[in-house]
């Protein structure tokens, strides 16, 4: 079970963000107590078991496909792979896939922390 420390800490209006700043206004206006509900729930969860349990009551088939998909985007992305063969390789549109890099280059730096704690996770299952 994960540190809730780290969630209450994102309340927090000194609470640093990623960067070491004390400006976190930008991620707070996305909270309320159904938002802080969630991700306590997501936090709560043991294993890929009770997750993909949790994700199935949550979200429709589709709402789950399309987040996974935006992840494997996300991911190729990263390594440098052009749109033209991310769009062939996961069927995402070009839409998405800018929408994607949007985020990756301008965003609050979730996929990219992700990104490198599947890469940790897989390399340790080497």
């Amino acid at each position: 079970m994960q540190d809730n420390n780290k969630l209450n800490s994102i309340n927090s209006p000194e609470a640093p963000d990623a960067d070491g700043g004390e400006n976190y206004h930008h991620l707070l206006r996305l909270f309320d107590k159904s938002t802080e509900a969630l991700i306590q729930a997501f936090l709560s969860l043991d294993n890929k078991e009770e997750c993909l349990r949790f994700l199935t009551d949550l979200c429709t088939v589709k709402e789950i496909k399309d987040m996974s998909m935006r992840l494997e985007v996300a991911g190729l992305l990263h390594k440098g792979m052009f749109y033209s063969d991310i769009a062939s390789k996961t069927g995402a549109s070009t839409a998405t896939i800018s929408r994607v890099s949007r985020a990756l280059n301008y965003g609050e730096g979730g996929y990219i922390s992700v990104i490198k704690k599947l890469k940790e996770v897989n390399n340790a299952d080497s």
